[in-house]
């Protein structure tokens, strides 16, 4: 029966690991995402590997052997739980797979889904549970949100990860 396993490559070496797996007839699955990076004041989206280093390839180790992948350019080995191969579950290979946008990248969703608004506090130190009011989405990664200090409102742009609905905080 064909399992799944996670194949760790070399760094940033990922994509020849798949190709040359994909050559020598395995089934590979390599899972990326759109990454917004800025350099230089530009903000650009590229393609990331959603696990840098890892991959996965699928086959049946009754019938295949495996320890030729080891062998393969740009693998370094399969992950192991001693001399055995560890396999992953196809249920999470098809989650994955199903979240894909038609890039092939996969879409990751927000933990938490906003409303105008919505009552937010801030997870950081300095301000930490400072409630805040959800005003809209910036862009993937960022809200714009009224904080109240000194009896006064701000219009502020925080990144989605300092923040969290106010009756969690």
């Amino acid at each position: 029966m064909r399992q799944w396993f996670v194949v760790y490559t070399h760094p940033r070496e990922e994509h020849i690991a798949e190709e040359n797996l994909a050559r020598q007839g395995y089934v590979t699955y390599w899972p990326r995402y759109k990454k917004r990076v800025s350099h230089a004041r530009k903000v650009q989206e590229i393609t990331a590997s959603l696990f840098p280093r890892y991959l996965f390839t699928a086959f049946d180790p009754a019938i295949t052997g495996w320890r030729n992948i080891r062998s393969t350019r740009g693998v370094v080995d399969l992950v192991r739980n001693g001399y055995e191969p560890t396999a992953v579950s196809t249920r999470l290979i098809e989650q994955m797979q199903a979240r894909e946008d038609e890039a092939g990248c996969v879409v990751l969703g927000r933990q938490v889904e906003l409303v105008k608004g919505q009552r937010l506090a801030l997870k950081g130190d300095a301000f930490k549970g400072q409630e805040l009011i959800f005003e809209t989405m910036k862009d993937a990664d960022r809200v714009i949100a009224l904080l109240t200090l000194l009896g006064r409102e701000f219009k502020v742009e925080i990144p989605l990860t300092s923040i969290t609905p106010a009756s969690v905080a």
